[in-house]
């Protein structure tokens, strides 16, 4: 596989690699991750998963139909904090183990003057740097929701702070020292038998280059082949989040969500305890949520997506739906302020249902006791000694690719009971919920 700088790229990747320390971690630490996450706070941004105005126990109802999915991917487009984003992100950084094929950018720099070593792993010593991440920020949040590490990351620390920024030694990390090693962190997403041309001019901006407070990035802008053809990751991210949403929705909305469990009164008493924690707090809550949730809405999208193509996310509307959408959209977002609406109230979920099960040898007899729709959990109260999760969470570890994702004990599951290996015994696919999720 070979790579190379499209010319006017060169200078601007010299530029920086002069000025700036540049960092490749394939360890990055959730809790780092964290720090340019709206309130720097992990319980702040679960809630806004969960039970914020975009999280998955209040806004998945407006999904539930294909005019409501349409009319939020018109008004809400590349807005990072839709539930279809979030769900989306988190799907797409799982599959991948938490390696993207794009870096997530992190820049450092000081707020004291002297000397210090920079100890990513430790959380007190995060209070003296300013973080942000960008391109990446919801990376990040998947990295802080699940507590998993980010595989892929570039942090830029300026050579002028290398005294108030002395980076704690670690295998987790190496500098990149050139061009060459610059450009293997940036990966297409197709094999070709032909040369890569890597991109980093930015035509928006006066030198080309993007910039954290001044200080410099490498944003790659394409990745091309010598015909132009593209083959970078993010091309068609939001119409793939719209795709994702879509067949997420039709799959939930198809049948009841059950936790099946060996032990009701054990679940229960699992469940009763991590609501309240996740509801603790609740009279700050709206203003913590308000805080992390309101951000400028992107405009949206006109659904101006030519339906002849097969990859187009509207393919299976009639055109005359599609027209109809297309102006209901455009008329509702004349009058949409930039900001979201202030959240009024919180909206408390149903309750969970649960259904008593023994001990099951394989998933197929749930699926098949599930009637093949839907998705369901397994949860085998008796074997599980830690779980402080809502079992809603579990739904950001589900899409209809996979047939299940699953602890390594397999005492905790959650099945897509629509996928064709439950019939066919093909095409399995399963996610790993590591133990650092739920403990």
């Amino acid at each position: 596989m070979n790579r190379a700088l499209k010319k006017e790229s060169i200078p601007i990747v010299k530029k920086v690699l002069d000025e700036v320390d540049v960092y490749h971690f394939t360890n990055f630490p959730w809790q780092a991750s964290l720090q340019d996450v709206r309130g720097h706070n992990d319980k702040i941004l679960r809630q806004a998963f969960t039970i914020g105005k975009y999280g998955i126990m209040s806004d998945l109802v407006n999904y539930k139909t294909s005019f409501q999915r349409a009319i939020e991917y018109s008004l809400y487009g590349d807005y990072a904090q839709t539930l279809r984003q979030k769900l989306n992100i988190i799907n797409e950084m799982v599959d991948c183990n938490f390696k993207s094929y794009l870096p997530v950018h992190i820049s450092v720099k000081p707020n004291f003057e002297g000397e210090q070593e920079l100890d990513l792993y430790n959380v007190n010593n995060h209070k003296n740097y300013r973080f942000i991440a960008h391109p990446g920020q919801t990376r990040c949040q998947a990295s802080v929701f699940t507590k998993t590490p980010l595989k892929n990351v570039l942090l830029y620390i300026p050579k002028k702070y290398f005294k108030q920024c002395k980076l704690k030694e670690s295998k987790s990390f190496k500098k990149i020292n050139s061009i060459e090693e610059l450009l293997q962190v940036y990966s297409p997403n197709k094999d070709i038998n032909s040369t890569y041309q890597y991109d980093f001019f930015m035509p928006s901006i006066p030198d080309g280059l993007k910039k954290h407070n001044n200080i410099p990035i490498l944003k790659c802008n394409q990745i091309t082949d010598s015909k132009g053809n593209s083959y970078h990751n993010s091309k068609y991210y939001v119409e793939n989040s719209f795709i994702s949403m879509r067949n997420f929705s039709e799959i939930f909305w198809n049948n009841k969500f059950i936790v099946y469990t060996t032990s009701l009164e054990l679940a229960d008493k699992f469940q009763n305890k991590n609501r309240k924690e996740l509801y603790n707090g609740i009279a700050n809550l709206g203003n913590d949520l308000q805080f992390f949730e309101n951000k400028k809405v992107q405009k949206g999208y006109s659904l101006n997506i030519d339906l002849s193509k097969p990859n187009s996310p509207f393919l299976n509307l009639p055109y005359r739906e599609y027209q109809e959408l297309k102006s209901y959209a455009n008329f509702l977002k004349n009058p949409m302020n930039d900001d979201p609406d202030h959240q009024q109230e919180l909206h408390f979920p149903s309750n969970i249902e649960y259904a008593r099960i023994e001990e099951c040898d394989s998933f197929n007899d749930i699926v098949k006791k599930h009637n093949f729709k839907g998705f369901c959990i397994y949860f085998n109260s008796k074997k599980v000694k830690t779980f402080n999760r809502d079992f809603i969470e579990l739904l950001y570890y589900i899409n209809s690719t996979v047939a299940l994702s699953s602890n390594k004990e397999k005492t905790i599951a959650i099945l897509n009971c629509e996928h064709e290996y439950w019939k066919t015994g093909e095409n399995f696919n399963q996610w790993i919920i590591e133990e650092t999720f739920y403990s």
